[in-house]
């Protein structure tokens, strides 16, 4: 769930060189990406991202974090049996292959969007960084709910690891990475959860 960081810095020296695109038109098409998937993952999210189990929070809890570590996130804030935020370099959770997968699909809708405010040529160096150079971030929240049951709803942003001065990155992660995460998620959570029920 990465987003381009060492491209952005070759862009802006090609920029000062060129001259023929602003940094704020950069920083127009990078703003549009960024509502664009906001847009996205929000339906995403609404359909994909909650789910109600017959089990209760603690155990719930427990599948959490068991999920998340094994993801390969670091738990960097916790409300006992209620919330729990943990962040990861990317591409993490995601293995290179299903990585580059996902770049076939966001990197051509990316630039698309990106050609609007900079050109067809300049939009070529809209791409997803491939070198860690992003934090992602899980925030996982469960929830009671009657009868004994327990909501829990995963969302995800993205922040640079490094800021570039004079430009600001969205959080929102590419929509195929959304999904995809939430599926290796919803994978986690529920093969943890099952073995709680399973006989010793």
């Amino acid at each position: 769930m990465e987003f381009f960081g060492r491209q952005i810095l070759i862009v802006t020296l090609f920029i000062l060189v060129a001259g023929c695109v602003s940094m704020q038109q950069m920083q127009s098409g990078m703003d549009e990406i960024d509502s664009f998937w906001g847009e996205v993952n929000k339906n995403i999210l609404s359909s994909k991202g909650s789910r109600i189990y017959s089990a209760d929070k603690p155990k719930c809890w427990d599948a959490a974090k068991k999920a998340i570590t094994q993801l390969g996130f670091t738990v960097t804030e916790e409300d006992i049996y209620s919330k729990l935020i943990a962040k990861a370099p990317t591409p993490l959770p995601f293995t290179m292959d299903e990585y580059k997968n996902i770049r076939v699909i966001e990197e051509p809708m990316m630039q698309a969007i990106a050609a609007n405010h900079v050109g067809k040529f300049y939009s070529n160096f809209y791409s997803l960084d491939s070198e860690g150079n992003f934090y992602i971030t899980a925030i996982v929240s469960i929830t009671s709910k009657e009868l004994d049951k327990t909501l829990v709803q995963l969302t995800f942003h993205i922040e640079p690891k490094k800021e570039v001065k004079g430009f600001v990155y969205g959080h929102n992660p590419p929509p195929e990475s959304v999904k995809k995460g939430l599926d290796k998620w919803w994978n986690a959570f529920e093969s943890h959860l099952l073995k709680q029920d399973e006989p010793i």
